[in-house]
């Protein structure tokens, strides 16, 4: 057998045995791995791995029962080179009577392939995008645990290299004609190598969640995690990536509130290191958890 169909025929069992993997944590690591796999090759903006990532993500909503669209757009992602088409991958859940909205989104976009080396992006940000997958799951079960009081709109956001132009390209097709309650943004949230209590790995940061500290608290507490909420104690970091850095500046700008959910740079964050063996799969599981127990609350 050729080696490209062989490693096609390998991806294809992978994703199809995703919705029947033992645990939560299976689902995510196996996400985590085709995301970060060299057929999506970094997932830069406008390539074939972006449109690899694109199509994956909507297969795994439609096994959630849910209805996805894709919404394309363009963009020039860096100066001087060719405008190239992006992709947000979008999906509703909508409740019985309920009016206004919460926004779960991840970016999916890296940065590709360059100098000849693959940027496998498995923290930055398919573990976002596993995390947002793992929360559909949730979310759109008939049977599943979320009692919530909001319609979902969950978004697989390309583009956030390209000046978080997909964050903006959702706020012009959808939230602009929405009640939305709030955004909650996963921004690199699969690492326990950058505590920001030396050795406690159980932890998240939730920038822009200081007003719900309480139940998240609460909540978390319940867990073994800690919540903190700034950017390991620094009040200019938590601006920079609050406010300047993360897809939901966007949000922001236009007066919605939003949370940055994250856990933060390691040293393999944007590198050709970033691979699925350096994330810790039962902690991103927790954090998964800790969030659907707060959109209950909300």
């Amino acid at each position: 057998m050729p080696a490209r169909l062989h490693h096609i025929l390998f991806l294809t069992l992978l994703l199809l045995c995703v919705p029947h993997a033992a645990s939560a944590g299976n689902s995510l690591e196996a996400d985590v791995a085709f995301l970060s796999n060299s057929l999506c090759a970094g997932r830069a903006s406008g390539t074939g791995g972006a449109v690899e990532a694109a199509w994956y993500i909507r297969r795994r909503m439609e096994q959630l029962s849910l209805d996805p669209k894709i919404q394309t757009f363009s963009v020039v992602p860096d100066e001087g080179k060719d405008t190239v088409i992006c992709r947000n991958v979008v999906a509703e859940i909508r409740r019985p009577g309920a009016e206004r909205w919460i926004v779960i989104t991840a970016f999916y976009d890296g940065l590709g392939v360059r100098g000849g080396a693959m940027y496998p992006g498995a923290d930055s940000n398919a573990s976002g995008v596993a995390a947002l997958l793992a929360m559909a799951d949730s979310l759109s079960a008939v049977k599943g645990p979320f009692k919530g009081r909001y319609n979902i709109l969950l978004a697989a956001l390309d583009g956030h290299f390209a000046d978080s132009e997909g964050a903006e390209e959702l706020w012009r097709r959808n939230l602009f004609r929405m009640n939305v309650r709030m955004a909650v943004n996963m921004d690199i949230v699969g690492s326990s190598l950058s505590p920001v209590q030396p050795y406690f790995k159980k932890y998240l940061m939730i920038l822009g969640g200081a007003a719900y500290g309480r139940t998240l608290d609460a909540l978390a507490f319940d867990k073994g995690l800690a919540v903190y909420y700034d950017y390991y104690g620094s009040r200019d970091f938590t601006n920079l990536f609050y406010r300047r850095m993360g897809d939901q500046k966007a949000f922001l700008a236009h007066g919605i509130p939003s949370v940055m959910v994250t856990s933060g740079i390691t040293l393999h964050t944007n590198r050709t290191s970033d691979t699925l063996e350096t994330l810790d799969y039962g902690q991103l599981e927790s954090r998964v958890s800790l969030l659907l127990s707060w959109l209950e609350k909300l």
